[in-house]
């Protein structure tokens, strides 16, 4: 019983991701009176590329914040980062949290690397002209 609540409860949470990550974006935004303050996203990839099911769909919805066609109020001021192929198996890494990224430092360095990158694509786009980041 216990293992179908939480399934369901992650499943509802997971349908209203998109709508709460957008309005996140937008909040901080309004609160910093920052409207094209730059955000990157990172899916929850800690599974590996066979990511499936619940966790297969968050993260797509993830790599949707950055996609112009789902976003196309984001355009240019929000990236998505795939990281799924960041992900190292247990016996590559202190621990087997997969949750966790198994603790393992190269996915950790990995995603925040890609994260810099895209942050920097961001502002390049940003100092070519097309608008204040404030």
């Amino acid at each position: 019983m216990m293992h179908r609540l939480t399934a369901a409860l992650f499943m509802a949470m997971v349908a209203e991701y998109d709508q709460n990550m957008a309005n996140l974006i937008k909040d901080v935004r309004k609160e910093l009176n920052a409207p094209n303050l730059p955000f990157v996203i990172v899916d929850t990839g800690q599974l590996g590329p066979e990511t499936k099911g619940d966790l297969g769909a968050l993260c797509e919805i993830q790599m949707g914040m950055g996609d112009p066609k789902k976003h196309p109020e984001f355009m240019g001021i929000v990236a998505s980062v795939e990281t799924r192929g960041f992900a190292r198996p247990a016996k590559e890494s202190p621990s087997d949290f997969d949750y966790h990224w198994n603790h393992n430092g190269e996915s950790h360095y990995l995603i925040g690397e890609a994260m810099g990158k895209a942050m920097l694509e961001l502002l390049k786009s940003k100092s070519a002209g097309k608008g204040e980041l404030r």
